[in-house]
């Protein structure tokens, strides 16, 4: 057998074992081959070789801006919403959209499933029911009404035949 065949083995067994157990440091690695800490691991050499994805991942990535927009400073103040789905599985009560309302202060998120599967798509909305509901139950919570609600698409409450009865400031983006 030859040296340079048999060497050449042992290191792919390296680079191998290195991918295995999660990109492991060679110097590790090495440990657990000469110290026979785990079973089946065969001895191993060195590698004097660089792994990509290793040096990827270690690179410096930017921070995220540490500008803040205006936030809110009480519980309710200003609420995100949403209208999620169209959802493949449908819940228990044969749901495929679902709202979410999160409050920017607290980032308390509250999900509600009210949308049944006759609203072809979530353009379509005009109940309100949901959206009075949770600023009945805000307003009861802060013991004054909502002044602002963050829309993420405002055509969902905005439609003409809505938005005459919504009693906030809508901000859309």
């Amino acid at each position: 057998m030859n040296g340079s065949a048999l060497k050449g083995s042992i290191e792919g067994d390296a680079w191998e074992w290195h991918k295995r157990l999660g990109h492991l440091n060679f110097n590790n690695l090495q440990l657990l081959s000469d110290k026979e800490m785990v079973l089946g691991l065969p001895k191993l050499n060195k590698s004097t070789g660089v792994c990509e994805r290793c040096i990827a991942e270690k690179q410096h990535r930017d921070a995220f801006s540490n500008e803040l927009t205006w936030r809110a400073s009480k519980p309710l103040e200003l609420v995100h919403s949403d209208v999620c789905g169209l959802m493949q599985v449908t819940t228990f009560g044969g749901n495929i959209y679902f709202l979410t309302f999160i409050g920017d202060a607290t980032r308390i998120t509250k999900l509600l499933e009210e949308f049944k599967f006759d609203i072809m798509n979530k353009y379509e909305i005009t109940d309100l029911g949901p959206l009075y509901r949770f600023l009945g139950i805000a307003a009861c919570i802060r013991q004054q009404a909502q002044r602002s609600l963050l829309l993420d698409i405002h055509r969902f409450y905005t439609s003409s035949s809505t938005s005459h009865l919504l009693p906030l400031h809508v901000i859309t983006y």
